[in-house]
């Protein structure tokens, strides 16, 4: 219930749960640990992969690909290639997501300050992000387990969550922009006298 005694709903209240955890010092914390986190990881890992895939890199790196080029991929990677593609997902795939989230959500809401309607689940577009990715790297690595074998339904959702995924990231990372210039740029704006 919120303070008008109406019943909230789950996306309600994790939006309540994450514009709370914005506070300028929790976001500046979040944004370095998963700053230091993506140096520590991230270079390594996309040369092990470049590595097993002839070059080609992953999937989740590209906006669009179909299942026959996902198949593909598979196909290159190798026996060897995709058992340290699915590894690495569960290294990496579920630490990168939540961190974005958590730095995309904590700007917004530190950025934004206290909004009511209709901005006030904004922070959720890096939720969505995040929950697309996921289901992206259970899907990829479902098609890689089971290659040879073709799957329909993985590789369909590996092609549908991809691109949801890009869409939300590039709508948050929008979404940051634009309150940036509302809280900074109209100040400026504003200090500057019509000469």
């Amino acid at each position: 219930m919120n303070s008008d005694g109406k019943r909230t709903g789950w996306w309600q209240r994790l939006s309540g749960a994450l514009q709370t955890l914005a506070t300028p010092r929790n976001t500046v914390l979040i944004t370095a640990a998963f700053l230091i986190f993506c140096a520590l990881t991230l270079p390594a890992l996309n040369t092990e992969m470049m590595a097993v895939s002839d070059g080609l890199g992953t999937p989740d790196r590209r906006l669009f690909y179909d299942r026959e080029q996902l198949f593909a991929l598979a196909e290159v990677f190798g026996a060897e290639g995709r058992r340290a593609y699915i590894a690495s997902r569960l290294r990496i795939d579920v630490a990168l997501p939540i961190g974005y989230m958590l730095v995309l959500s904590s700007w917004m809401g530190c950025l934004r300050g206290r909004v009511t309607r209709p901005g006030q689940w904004l922070n959720l577009l890096p939720v969505a992000a995040m929950t697309a990715d996921l289901v992206e790297g259970l899907a990829v690595s479902m098609v890689m387990a089971a290659y040879p074998v073709r799957d329909g339904l993985w590789s369909m959702a590996a092609m549908v969550a991809t691109p949801m995924k890009w869409g939300f990231v590039l709508l948050s990372l929008g979404a940051v922009v634009l309150l940036a210039w509302r809280r900074f740029g109209r100040r400026a704006d504003a200090s500057v006298e019509p000469g």
